[in-house]
């Protein structure tokens, strides 16, 4: 018995605690504090080597690498973008746009010229002005007769578009233009109507400069045979040299953007070191290609690195820690986190970030050990899905995803992205397996689908990295791997999970399970000192569990918790009516105060024996909410019929309520009403199902108007519910029978 008390005791100490917990801003920030503090020494990189060496100095020792390691080689970097810098080509624009317009302009000024013929004087000048405009070329009255004469003949037209672009398909130039420059090395052309591209060399194009000149040379091989007058061919020679314009430019950005980006698509040249490899013996001599590896060596390690790394992974997780608390954690319609929860999410955490930086440098160790192609195989027999399946269980999803981003957190900064996206999917992926777990197989079957996964997220990983082949010993040992580790999270769980059960008190499905057994001691010491109390629970609990069904909260939770909402009627079982023979009655005797003060005791004896056989938290509150602050009506009315004037003013109502709390959880929101309920409803002498409706709609009212759901969270919806499933369930129990002959 003494031990009993002891064990009280110290429930007591740690209720107090983790009110206070739930309740402390101060305690919250503590607590995240240290989460951050121990995250930090599990992701902390340790200070290496310090080296002094410079070229033609000897080694006093052999130098190795103390982890894989590349080193960028700047020197043979450089000589591959100066060789790239000449090889680019510049870029060059040819818009034959230009060429377009003007052939445009020009047929359409010979077309509506040839329509208006004949002229008349002043309509003839008008003409004139209008060519000098448009083709950019003050004509004399003469030049001007010789096209009228003409009658501007489709002919003549065509030769003045044949000359232009002659010279404009080619490409013609400003005199300055640098692309004369690039005829060996050759040029990008590039064509502004199609976007096209085309590498040329000793390409022909004309200085805007030479355009007449060349004109007058090459206007029989242009025009062909035609024949013309000396005057009609130098006024055509005129005519294209004044339209034809500079369509092909240098386009220096252009260029410079194609020569940025070759030069930043060259692959730095990099030493690959491997982890242990020899850098230099003791007694060799020390070259410019050791010394730039040693010198990575200890650039990496230096106190500095070392710290800035540090600083910036505490920096970055606090962040990352910060929002995952506010958006998983953190509880934003109540206005503060639940601190038993919060602790075991911190516990998990912590130790989980200790436990896995241990594991990887025995991983670590057990690489160089075993001579295997993939580097760091046995990284994924670690068990990181483990502590999201642990919080699942425990509280919800929520937290279990904030673990995951964790502990994948973690996994990038000691193992790179592919052990992250391995991290990620294998927790992601128990999260969404895990429903409930009624067996302690089921925890073997989950071990058994989260290995299958792991293989496959290894293919799949296998395939994008390119790392072994299918057929090699290597991928072979990797599906080994996966499925390790889904056996190891599954042995891990039927092991750790009872002590956590104990240790901060939360009834998992499996504890429920037991619990629900109906041969357990305590329902059996239940059923025989107060038979109408247990008669009563085991309604009481299929109307919750229905009711729990119908809205998807923890149904499980809700039946079992239901069998011992009444358990403390052991100690006083016949002062209960449903425990009373017809004739016997405890409280005839009593005054309505003190029957009042025995019935509303039943409630703390029920929350001791609740601790006494460790039923757990979730089932002690509902013990302690199920009749929240609730009137016992009974002997109030009583009280104020004995009373000498009988009036209400003169009875403290306060003596005839249930000291609280109210019903915090929709369970127990379920339990309470279930429990006034299935009491009223044996009162009825006529249970129809009309009346039953009727019963469950008034108490439903009564229990709202009363307050008592405030804190449980139900909604309007959900109580609705809740009331048809309970309509629904009665009628089934009240079920009308036939009469059977005597």
């Amino acid at each position: 018995m003494s031990q009993d008390k002891k064990y009280l005791t110290l429930f007591k100490k740690f209720d107090s605690y983790v009110y206070y917990l739930k309740n402390s801003y101060e305690i919250n920030g503590f607590l995240f504090v240290t989460l951050l503090f121990i995250s930090f020494l599990a992701l902390v990189p340790s200070v290496g080597h310090k080296y002094s060496y410079k070229v033609g100095d000897i080694a006093t020792s052999d130098i190795k690498s103390p982890k894989d390691l590349s080193v960028y080689n700047q020197e043979a970097t450089e000589k591959i973008i100066e060789k790239v810098k000449a090889q680019a080509l510049p870029v060059f624009d040819m818009n034959l746009e230009i060429l377009e317009n003007i052939k445009e302009k020009i047929s359409i000024l010979f077309e509506k010229s040839r329509k208006n013929l004949p002229l008349k004087k002043d309509e003839l000048e008008s003409l004139k002005i209008e060519f000098e405009q448009t083709l950019n070329f003050p004509m004399n009255p003469k030049d001007f007769n010789i096209l009228v004469k003409n009658k501007f003949s489709d002919e003549l037209e065509w030769l003045v578009i044949k000359l232009i672009s002659n010279y404009m398909n080619a490409g013609v130039v400003c005199d300055n233009c640098s692309v004369f420059k690039y005829n060996k090395k050759g040029i990008i052309l590039r064509n502004l109507s199609t976007n096209e591209d085309k590498i040329v060399k000793n390409y022909t194009v004309y200085k805007i400069s030479e355009i007449k000149k060349l004109l007058t040379k090459n206007y029989f091989e242009i025009a062909g045979q035609i024949r013309q007058s000396s005057a009609l061919k130098k006024l055509v020679i005129n005519i294209a040299a004044s339209v034809i314009k500079p369509n092909l430019q240098y386009n220096k950005d252009e260029s410079q953007d194609r020569v940025t980006a070759m030069v930043n698509s060259v692959e730095p040249i990099y030493y690959v070191l491997k982890k242990n490899e020899i850098i230099v013996r003791e007694g060799s001599r020390i070259t410019p290609e050791t010394l730039i590896k040693i010198n990575a060596i200890k650039d990496d390690s230096s106190f500095y690195k070392v710290l800035k790394k540090s600083l910036s992974i505490l920096i970055l997780f606090a962040l990352f820690a910060f929002i995952i608390y506010r958006m998983f954690i953190y509880d934003l319609n109540e206005g503060y986190i639940n601190g038993r929860d919060v602790l075991l999410f911190l516990v998990v955490i912590a130790l989980s970030f200790l436990t896995f930086r241990i594991m990887f440098i025995i991983s670590n160790g057990l690489s160089e050990s075993f001579k295997i192609g993939y580097q760091n195989i046995f990284y994924l027999m670690i068990p990181f899905a483990f502590p999201s399946i642990l919080l699942k269980i425990f509280i919800n999803e929520k937290y279990a995803f904030a673990s995951v981003l964790l502990i994948s957190f973690l996994s990038y900064m000691l193992g790179g992205h592919t052990l992250f996206l391995y991290t990620l999917l294998g927790g992601l992926f128990v999260i969404i397996r895990i429903k409930c777990c009624y067996e302690r197989f089921t925890f073997i079957k989950l071990g058994l689908d989260l290995g299958l996964f792991n293989t496959i997220i290894i293919l799949g990983l296998n395939f994008f990295i390119d790392k072994t082949s299918i057929l090699s010993f290597d991928i072979i040992f990797l599906f080994f791997s996966g499925i390790f580790n889904g056996f190891l999270n599954a042995v891990l769980l039927l092991g750790v999970i009872p002590i956590f059960e104990y240790t901060f008190r939360y009834t998992s499905d499996l504890r429920l399970l037991e619990l629900g057994n109906l041969e357990n001691p305590l329902l059996k010491e239940f059923s025989e000192k107060a038979p109408g109390s247990y008669q009563h629970s085991i309604l009481v609990s299929r109307l919750a569990e229905t009711a729990a069904k119908e809205i998807g909260v923890n149904s499980l939770l809700a039946k079992v918790a239901s069998f011992y909402h009444d358990i403390g009627k052991i100690n006083k079982p016949l002062y209960f009516i449903e425990n009373q023979d017809a004739k016997l009655n405890k409280h005839k005797n009593l005054t309505p105060n003190m029957s009042a003060l025995i019935i509303i005791s039943h409630v703390k004896d029920g929350v001791e024996l609740g601790r006494k056989h460790k039923l757990g938290d979730e089932i002690i509150d509902v013990i302690e909410q199920h009749h929240g602050t609730g009137l016992i009506k009974y002997f109030y009315k009583k009280a104020i019929e004995l009373s000498e004037s009988g009036m209400k003013d003169e009875i403290d109502e306060k003596n005839f309520r249930y000291p609280g709390k109210k019903p915090s959880s929709k369970e127990a929101g379920i339990i309470m009403i279930a429990d006034i309920i299935e009491a009223a409803s044996r009162t009825l002498q006529d249970p129809t199902s009309s009346r039953l409706k009727g019963l469950v709609k008034t108490l439903i009212e009564n229990i709202l108007n009363d307050g008592q759901l405030d804190e449980s969270k139900l909604t309007l919806k959900e109580l609705t519910l809740i009331r048809n499933s309970m309509i629904n369930t009665l009628n089934s129990i009240f079920h009308q029978r036939i009469e059977y002959p005597k």
